[in-house]
């Protein structure tokens, strides 16, 4: 989309564009055309996964599909606050 090379970036965003399809059951981004599906990619709209699911999952697969840096250091520092990771980060 916009000519990068593949890195470690994509893996995280492929991984969270299978966990959101995991809990809803539908991919985060549908469209007709390639130029469609590239579009709502890079605005990175999609809807919320289903409410059964934490807010805290929700924002961890938003980061993963995430594709504007600058909102990814606000995703980051989010997470460094849910209640899943924050046990982890105090072992260091």
């Amino acid at each position: 989309m916009n000519y990068e090379s593949y890195n470690e970036k994509s893996d995280i965003w492929s991984l969270g564009c299978m966990l959101y399809e995991m809990c809803s059951l539908r991919p985060p981004f549908t469209a007709t055309t390639q130029s469609e599906l590239a579009s709502k990619i890079c605005t990175g709209a999609f809807t919320r996964i289903p409410m059964r699911y934490s807010d805290d999952l929700n924002r961890v697969i938003s980061v993963m599909i995430c594709v504007e840096v600058c909102m990814l250091v606000l995703h980051f520092f989010y997470l460094l606050n849910v209640s899943v990771f924050r046990p982890k980060f105090k072992e260091f």
